[in-house]
């Protein structure tokens, strides 16, 4: 215990690295709090990945303080069963005992408001939940880093800070890991690059790791290669990678991960018959496991045609109808992770509805690498539901606004 003001970022920075030099080897997992602005401006750059969480019990006497004193003894045991729930289930349930205990008409739009309030907004029984609740697996999705590119520097920062996150069992390139046409030089610079990351790795190939020809013109430009080119440089892809196969699958944690490449001889974001087969097998295998396919390309019609080649037949996955048919004929595959067209958290069709395909599929975009500002998402596995994550390297915050969490079929 030492003296200090509350409301001084300084004061608590200087806190958390007295505790982090005294045997602190690792990230917190949950804090509890009410006020002092200053620890958590301080937790959010030290603890980027500690889950925060307001206190219950100043969160029940706000609440309470909207309902008239009459009524607060009667309220009172029932905001404590929600927040003192052990799981969120039992939290929600708790909830709806809350509705049914109001009796005043007049007060039931103002109770809601702040019960919501209390249960979604403060996050009390989503952290208690998070720390102490199930085992999740903690996937972090690469897009397109363009290898060695712009900015090098920030996508070493990146993975720095996956690095420091413990719970990461695996990190996923979606693609395009080259700059632009897979050249040697392109992936001697991705093996040093990725020799920082101290996580498992598990790419798969796009467009530019293999699709086009080495310029040897002046100006350079895109022209597709011969096949035997493009088999010669998914085999490279294969040998920096240590893949024996550039397409495969793992299970973990009761799902079905399956890892596809663009492999196709002439469209951007196709799938050769070889791999389509593969992948039909491996579907039929695994009817009653649910599945998350990674793949370069997304799906067509799951974001807005916000740049001129969004949807268009280069960038979306192909064969168009047989994929349509794989992914409809095979109900157990709900999540589908792509990159490509470089989306952007800022794009209002990142995170929305339309990222839904045949009613079935959530397609999760992710954001390249090239730029100042990098954003990863993170794919949180529990048993019966999939939790994203974005977050922004750049301001080192995760994105409580585009959270989302995907049941599994």
């Amino acid at each position: 215990m030492e003296d200090g003001y509350r409301e001084s970022a300084q004061s608590w920075s200087e806190s958390l690295l007295r505790i982090k030099s005294q045997g602190l080897g690792h990230a917190l997992k949950l804090t509890d709090g009410e006020g002092a602005p200053g620890f958590w401006k301080t937790l959010s750059k030290m603890f980027s990945q500690t889950i925060p969480q307001r206190c219950g019990v100043h969160n029940t006497a706000n609440v309470l303080n909207n309902v008239s004193k009459l009524e607060q003894p009667e309220m009172k045991p029932v905001l404590q069963e929600i927040w003192m729930a052990p799981t969120r289930k039992d939290a929600f349930n708790a909830f709806d005992v809350a509705l049914l205990s109001i009796r005043p008409v007049l007060q039931l739009c103002l109770l809601v408001a702040a019960l919501l309030w209390m249960v979604v907004q403060c996050g009390c029984v989503q952290s208690i939940y998070k720390a102490t609740g199930e085992t999740s697996h903690h996937l972090v999705i690469l897009g397109d880093p363009h290898l060695p590119g712009p900015n090098l520097a920030q996508k070493k920062r990146v993975l720095e800070k996956i690095n420091s996150w413990d719970d990461v069992e695996m990190v996923i390139a979606v693609g395009d890991i080259c700059s632009e046409y897979g050249t040697n030089e392109e992936y001697a610079a991705a093996r040093e690059f990725f020799n920082i990351l101290r996580k498992p790795l598990l790419p798969v190939a796009g467009n530019h790791d293999y699709l086009y020809m080495t310029p040897s013109w002046p100006g350079g430009g895109y022209m597709t290669g011969s096949r035997l080119s493009q088999e010669a440089k998914l085999s490279t892809f294969r040998e920096t990678f240590g893949l024996a196969n550039y397409y495969y699958s793992r299970e973990v944690g009761g799902y079905l991960l399956v890892f596809l490449s663009t492999d196709h001889e002439s469209y951007a974001t196709g799938i050769s018959e070889p791999q389509l087969n593969w992948l039909r097998a491996k579907l039929a295998s695994h009817s009653q496991m649910p599945t998350i396919i990674f793949f370069h390309g997304p799906l067509k019609g799951t974001q807005r045609n916000f740049k001129r080649y969004v949807n268009q037949p280069q960038a979306i996955a192909q064969p168009e109808e047989a994929i349509h048919t794989l992914i409809t004929q095979n109900p157990q595959v709900f999540l589908w992770v792509s990159g490509h067209t470089h989306t952007p958290p800022t794009e209002e069709s990142y995170a929305s509805p339309l990222n839904i395909y045949a009613g079935q599929v959530t397609n999760i975009h992710n954001p390249d690498m090239k730029h100042e500002t990098i954003w990863t998402n993170s794919l949180y596995l529990y048993p019966d539901r999939v939790e994203i994550r974005t977050f922004d390297h750049q301001k080192n915050n995760w994105l409580p606004r585009l959270d989302r969490t995907i049941k599994s079929p």
